[in-house]
C-alpha cells in the first residue's frame, strides 16, 4: 500500500512552520551520563507582512552509558514568501551534525558448539582504538511553490536537495572464538 520505502508503521510528520504571530520558546535540561540537550525556537514576520520565518536550533552532548561520548547540533531556518493571496514559496535549510567517539560494544563470544553469548566484562570496559571517530553533516534543502484554487483545492510543487556527508574510522563488532 505504502511502497517499498515505507516506514514500520505510516505516520505524518508537520514540521514546524513559520508564523504571522510572533514566537519563541526555549528548553534546556540535564540527565544521567552528563547528558545535556538545548534547543530554542523563534517565528514571526521580517519587516513585511508577505514574508513570515522560522528559526530552530539544538545541540546536545553526552558521555553514554557506555564512555560513548557524542555531540550533535541541528540548525534550521525557513521562510515563506505570500506571493499574493492565493500563491505561497516555502524555504527551508536542515543542516544536522553529529560526532561521536564511536563504540565496538562488547565481545560476541562463540562456543565451539555454535552457541554464543555476551561475555562477562564490564559495561563500562572499551574495545575501541583511540582513533575510532565518526562524524556526519547532512545538508538538506527544499522549496515549496503553492497556489491555492477555488473550494481549497491546490497545487504544490517540492524541489529538494541533500548532501550527506559521512565519515568514520569505527570498530563495528567484536567476536571472540572459543578455542578448539
Amino acid at each position: 500500500l505504502y511502497g517499498s520505502d515505507s516506514l514500520g508503521a505510516t505516520m505524518n510528520v508537520v514540521l514546524k512552520k513559520p508564523s504571522p504571530q510572533p514566537a519563541y520558546d526555549a528548553s534546556i535540561s540535564a540527565g544521567s551520563w552528563n547528558t545535556y540537550p538545548g534547543t530554542f525556537g523563534a517565528t514571526g514576520r521580517l519587516g513585511m507582512d508577505r514574508m513570515l520565518y522560522r528559526l530552530d536550533t539544538g545541540a546536545e552532548s553526552s558521555d553514554n552509558f557506555r564512555g560513548d561520548e557524542w555531540n550533535r547540533f541541528t540548525l534550521t531556518p525557513s521562510l515563506t514568501y505570500r506571493l499574493g493571496q492565493l500563491d505561497q514559496l516555502d524555504l527551508r535549510y536542515a543542516l544536522n551534525r553529529n560526532d561521536v567517539s564511536g563504540d565496538g560494544g562488547l565481545p560476541l563470544v562463540t562456543r565451539p558448539d555454535g552457541t554464543q553469548f555476551i561475555a562477562d566484562v564490564p559495561r563500562e570496559r572499551r574495545y575501541n582504538t583511540p582513533q575510532d571517530f565518526a562524524i556526519s553533516y547532512d545538508h538538506n534543502i527544499r522549496s515549496s511553490y503553492g497556489h491555492t484554487f477555488a473550494n481549497g483545492m491546490g497545487l504544490r510543487n517540492i524541489s529538494g536537495y541533500r548532501n550527506f556527508d559521512d565519515e568514520y574510522w569505527v570498530t563495528e563488532t567484536l567476536g571472540v572464538t572459543y578455542p578448539s
